[in-house]
């Protein structure tokens, strides 16, 4: 089983999943991606695996061809590390936490690579997804082995336990308002 949450930026996705690895006893590998900020200022964001290894995803100071709104992207760094990360996730049987497939890592050809071979893989997958169109991202949401839940403010609370519930393989748990079957 492969499952997606989406929904609005700051919706609490991220913080979703931490919780459900948490509580979970399985093992995980992956990433995430988190604010780098100065103060209370966002400067940019940084990506770090659950094994520690992290680096610049985006910066406003950073140059690069590659750019969403005032953020340079960086291309190289990013494909470096999550590419090693996810590489040694699809060795082993852990769940596979992808936060998250959006704008910005979508500019890496190597990592929409990789993001397919972990959904083929036997391994469950649990990441984020952007909310908004994109032709990858909705060839991934039409695939019959991935669910996508969308959060929102009337859900969140149940989520955690909901996910934890299909990757048990219950698959039971029914959402109040957003659940999107794939």
């Amino acid at each position: 089983m492969n499952i997606f949450l989406t929904g609005l930026p700051g919706i609490g996705k991220t913080t979703i999943i931490k919780k459900v690895i948490e509580k979970l006893n399985r093992s995980t590998c992956g990433f995430f991606t988190n604010e780098e900020k100065e103060g209370e200022t966002r400067v940019g964001f940084k990506v770090e695996t659950l094994f520690g290894m992290q680096g610049v995803l985006a910066h406003k100071d950073l140059k690069s061809k590659y750019r969403v709104g005032n953020y340079g992207i960086a291309v190289t760094g990013f494909e470096k590390i999550v590419s090693r990360e996810l590489e040694r996730c699809l060795r082993g049987s852990s769940i596979i936490i992808i936060d998250e497939i959006g704008k910005m890592e979508l500019f890496s050809r190597r990592f929409q690579d990789l993001v397919l071979e972990c959904l083929d893989a036997p391994n469950p997958v649990l990441g984020t997804i952007m909310y908004g169109h994109h032709p990858f991202v909705e060839r991934i949401k039409k695939r019959e082995d991935v669910k996508i839940f969308e959060v929102t403010r009337k859900n969140r609370n149940q989520m955690v336990n909901i996910l934890i519930n299909e990757l048990a393989g219950e698959g039971k748990a029914k959402v109040s308002s957003g659940e999107k079957g794939a």
